[in-house]
């Protein structure tokens, strides 16, 4: 061995190790753009009401639920965004958080808190928590929810995915069946490899829809 061949080897781990922290990066910069991109698309599909539930009825339930939490009060309501302040336990300072109930269009009971001042305090969940059941007492009139995510029922067998809608009350279920190419030839009989909700082909685990809403099944035939 050389004298500079420990030389070599150290700038060789160095170059490696640069390397992999870029990939890391590369990657957690793309997460972080799709996740964003993610963000964009729930926040930014229109709202499609719910019967018995309208944007009057919403803030009602906001305002409400805000009654219930000493030091807490609405500042906002801004579609289905509301913007909180809550007083410190010693009444010297406050401090505020953001959330909506933004659902792909839906107004579901299921929310996201966006921005908070006390990371360590429950209020915000506490009082996010209350709206939601007010909402679901509606909407579980009216809706139904998926029964699994779109990712984890890709794969399944076809019958299996249309039970699952079946019995989580959604009435318009078909099954559609695809020849398999060359390619897809090793691919198993009755496996599902898409599913469309209303022309949407993602959707989330308890995603809010209508009853009435549309499900086609794709599926791998012989």
């Amino acid at each position: 061995m050389g004298k500079y061949d420990d030389l070599d080897l150290g700038w060789g781990g160095i170059l490696l190790g640069a390397a992999t922290i870029a990939g890391l990066f590369g990657l957690s910069v793309r997460n972080a753009r799709a996740s964003a991109e993610a963000e964009t698309r729930r926040r930014a599909v229109p709202i499609q009401w719910t019967e018995g539930l309208s944007l009057e009825i919403f803030s009602k339930f906001c305002i409400e639920s805000a009654k219930t939490i000493r030091r807490l009060k609405v500042v906002s309501i801004e579609g289905l965004s509301i913007t909180c302040e809550v007083r410190s336990s010693s009444g010297i300072s406050t401090w505020r958080f953001s959330a909506d109930f933004c659902d792909y269009g839906k107004l579901s009971g299921r929310y996201y808190i966006n921005y908070t001042e006390n990371i360590d305090s429950q209020i915000p969940e506490i009082f996010l928590q209350k709206v939601s059941d007010k909402i679901k007492g509606i909407t579980y009139s009216y809706n139904v929810f998926t029964p699994k995510s779109y990712e984890d029922m890709i794969g399944m067998n076809v019958e299996s995915v249309k039970n699952l809608f079946l019995n989580s009350g959604f009435l318009n279920v078909t099954t559609i069946p695809k020849e398999k190419s060359l390619f897809k030839f090793f691919k198993r009989t009755g496996n599902v490899y898409d599913i469309e909700i209303d022309g949407q082909y993602s959707f989330e685990n308890s995603q809010c829809f209508r009853s009435g809403s549309m499900v086609k099944i794709f599926y791998y035939g012989k």
